[in-house]
């Protein structure tokens, strides 16, 4: 699992969420401090599933999320 977001407080409390859930979501889930948009774009074949969950409408990112 590839957690991004754009704000630096976010992505902090994934990675301190992900370090309260052990070692098993530390192993499996990463958190960056990223767009998302850019992000799928320059990891084109890493994805096998997206699924968008923002903080607003979702139409900025489907261009991205379709070519990933």
């Amino acid at each position: 699992v590839v957690a991004l977001d754009n704000d630096k407080a976010s992505v902090e409390a994934c990675r301190r969420n992900i370090k309260f859930n052990g070692s098993v979501a530390c192993s499996k889930v990463e958190s960056h401090l990223a767009d998302a948009r850019v992000y799928m774009l320059t990891h084109p074949n890493e994805f096998d599933v997206v699924d968008l969950d923002p903080y607003g409408a979702p139409s900025v990112f489907l261009d991205s999320a379709v070519q990933s």
